[in-house]
């Protein structure tokens, strides 16, 4: 298609397997189940030599997209993503995974654990 652009979210990787999956089975035809398993074993072998995938892909070319991957982007993320993982582990984490914080002022946790947490955070 004409001005149509060639960069796409990795992310979606995830959502095409979901939904080309359940189209395939809803409709019985594998075809589309088997193309997005196709690209994500793809995108699978796309790491980088430090162990990270980026966040944008071109496409037609396979490369990344170097403003928007992600991969390089310093020392200080990884310090500032260890310490986001420090504090949830010293603050939240209870005996069977994580607690929501009530008041931050207290640190006072509730019994609750966003089924998306893992998964988002």
């Amino acid at each position: 298609m004409e001005n149509e652009t060639t960069e796409t979210s990795t992310s979606g990787c995830g959502s095409l397997i979901l939904g080309m999956g359940a189209l395939s089975r809803l409709i019985g035809d594998p075809k589309y189940e088997s193309a997005a398993l196709c690209a994500l074993r793809e995108l699978w072998g796309m790491w980088s030599s430090l162990n990270l995938l980026g966040t944008t892909l071109d496409i037609s070319t396979g490369e990344w997209i170097v403003y928007s991957s992600g991969i390089g982007a310093g020392p200080w993320y990884i310090e500032v993503g260890q310490s986001i993982l420090n504090s949830l582990n010293l603050y939240t984490k209870v005996e069977r995974g994580f607690a929501n914080i009530r008041d931050v002022t207290t640190m006072q946790l509730e019994d609750h654990q966003h089924s998306f947490f893992l998964a988002e955070t």
